[in-house]
């Protein structure tokens, strides 16, 4: 049986997004560390400020709904049906439609729309994003993810889930204040 011919680009998107992915769950993960040990330290509130920018721009670029991009989306219009097993793809366009992320990418995330610069905060509470959205998001996406590499590599790219990293990151952070404190 021949392979269709999107496959050499599909490994290769899988191999770009598993990665990215992956550094978005960890960012999540530093997140709610940092947010469940207030330290008063100036470095780590801006880490907190920088990690929600990165988070954000991350879901961005695996969500990126374009016929120019490899993203998660590229995936799906190769093969609707498989991506489609254990996603809820419906709830995932809307997370990346022109009226959320996208929305908040055009207007006043990668762009200082010249009609929105008063209010850029107006931007985001129009896009109405919870956290809990995105944590959904993350962790579909990355289900999805592994099952596709696994059927075209033969192996997980990885077992990490971000119930893991969250305990991984809260340790270290654990670790880190008191080897400050010392």
């Amino acid at each position: 049986m021949n392979k269709p011919d999107y496959e050499e680009r599909f490994r290769d998107a899988l191999k770009r997004l598993l990665p990215e992915t992956y550094n978005l769950m960890s960012v999540q993960a530093a997140l709610e560390a940092l947010n469940d040990h207030p330290t008063g330290s100036i470095i780590l509130a801006q880490s907190f400020s920088a990690l929600i920018g990165d988070r954000l721009a991350r879901l961005i670029r695996i969500l990126e709904d374009s016929e120019e991009t490899a993203s998660f989306w590229y995936l799906h219009r190769c093969e609707p049906t498989n991506l489609a097993q254990d996603v809820d793809v419906a709830r995932l366009k809307d997370l990346s439609s022109r009226s959320k992320l996208k929305l908040i990418r055009d207007k006043t995330f990668f762009h200082i729309d010249k009609d929105r610069v008063s209010d850029s905060q107006a931007v985001y509470a129009q896009a109405d994003i919870f956290a809990n959205e995105l944590i959904w998001a993350m962790e579909a996406v990355w289900r999805t993810l592994n099952r596709l590499y696994e059927e075209r590599f033969g192996h997980t790219y990885s077992q990490v889930t971000l119930e893991g990293m969250r305990e991984i990151f809260k340790r270290d952070l654990t670790n880190l204040l008191g080897a400050v404190r010392k």
